[in-house]
Order: structure tokens, then sequence, then C-alpha cells
């Protein structure tokens, strides 16, 4: 693999850490999927699915205009109203959230690859 296509996957997937930069995102979607990696912050996000993650980064076409891969934790700060509840759950199983003009349009319980990728692929935004 090229090592421009490395530096690329390395910094597939957003950190948010602050309200600040959850704004941010939220203001550049630009009809963008959302995918969020929900998780408490001394567990991290999950690794498992990273490699189905990358699978999906390197095989949609255009997948920079069409999705954003964020993880988050529960003291990010972040009041997105349909996210508290997974914020606050007391789970650290994996739990993965993606918006769609900021409302919840899949919500996947556990590291399930193929209910992931489904999810992904049923409510990604068309190319314009």
């Amino acid at each position: 693999m090229a090592a421009a296509m490395k530096a690329k996957l390395a910094s597939m997937i957003t950190a948010i850490e602050t309200k600040g930069q959850w704004d941010e995102i939220i203001e550049n979607l630009n009809g963008r999927l959302l995918f969020i990696d929900v998780h408490k912050k001394w567990s991290g996000p999950c690794t498992v699915m990273r490699p189905t993650l990358e699978k999906i980064f390197l095989d949609i076409e255009n997948v920079e205009a069409r999705l954003q891969f964020v993880s988050l934790h529960e003291e990010s700060g972040v009041d997105h109203p349909g996210l508290q509840e997974f914020l606050q759950a007391k789970s650290c199983k994996p739990r993965f959230v993606i918006l769609l003009n900021e409302n919840i349009v899949a919500n996947i319980d556990g590291a399930l690859s193929p209910s992931v990728t489904a999810a992904i692929i049923e409510n990604l935004p068309e190319m314009e």
C-alpha cells in the first residue's frame, strides 16, 4: 500500500474531544453521512471495527465527499439530543450511531461488521 494511502487511512477517523470540535464537524458536513463510534473515555474507540471501516473508506467512490467518520466519548461535551442516550449508557459495549442531516438513521449495538457496512451503504448519500 502506498505511503500516501496509509497516511490517509491513519487520519480517516476524527476523534472528537470537545463540543467545539463537534460543532465544527456538524457545520461542515454538507450532506455527508456521519458515522460515530460512541465509547467510554477509559476504553477508547473500537479497534476491532477498524479494518471494516478502512475497507468501506477504500471501496466507496468519492468517500470523503459522502461520509465522515468520528469517534467520541461521554466527556466530549457533545450535546446532540439524539446521542445523549448512548453517551450516558452504562455499558462499554461498542456502539455505532449514524446521522444524516443530524438525524439518527442507524444504531448498531456491538462490533457487527455486516450491520455497520449495510447501514452505511443503505444511508450513503448519492454522489453529485
